[in-house]
């Protein structure tokens, strides 16, 4: 048994991209779009490994499997809802395709230092990470319930569920993996540190 098998990973394809214009997940730098280096990370850490999305032909480029939002227009934790109810195993990373340069090390930390908690979030010198996480089928009922009261807060759900945060050692090269690409500036940053 290879180190990724019994793992799945899902990354959500993002929301409106208001801020960045057009859909940033598509946005292509050093020859790949977001969504592909995302998704190539996520696949060598997990063997069960899907995109979420709003529609499912938009990614087909990719020959990913393609779950579709349970619940619309409420954010990432919509895509962590669908997420959940489509994983083969018990617990499911989330990634954000906005954080295109995320590394396998950093998964695999999360993934083997992960006790029995529900979440299981890394935190960069930036803070607790939510989209980069690992979320159990037991916070279903309660993420459901937060949704059905109209709160998408995903700090929300980590402060209601039991959840341990992994520490990220803090060095110039972990900061930029938590980068977010949400604005035209953000894209310009990181097609400077991708050439």
């Amino acid at each position: 048994m290879n180190e990724k098998s019994g793992r799945s990973a899902a990354v959500l394809c993002g929301g409106l991209s208001s801020r960045m214009g057009r859909d940033k997940a598509l946005l292509t730098v050093g020859g790949l779009t977001l969504i592909e280096r995302i998704f190539r990370t996520a696949s060598a850490c997990a063997d069960d490994c899907f995109l979420v999305a709003d529609k499912k032909d938009k990614y087909a480029f990719l020959e990913a499997p393609v779950v579709t939002d349970s619940f619309l227009r409420c954010g990432p934790i919509g895509g962590i809802h669908a997420a959940l109810m489509a994983c083969r195993n018990d617990q499911c990373l989330i990634l954000s395709c906005d954080m295109p340069l995320i590394s396998e090390k950093t998964i695999d930390q999360l993934f083997n230092t992960r006790t029995s908690a529900e979440i299981v979030a890394a935190k960069s010198t930036k803070g607790i990470e939510p989209v980069c996480a690992i979320y159990a089928k037991s916070c279903l009922p309660t993420l459901e319930a937060q949704v059905k009261d109209k709160n998408y807060r995903l700090m929300d759900l980590l402060g209601t569920m039991e959840t341990q945060i992994i520490t990220i050692e803090g060095n110039r090269k972990e900061e930029s993996e938590f980068m977010n690409v949400n604005c035209a500036a953000d894209f310009r940053r990181l097609q400077a540190k991708i050439k």
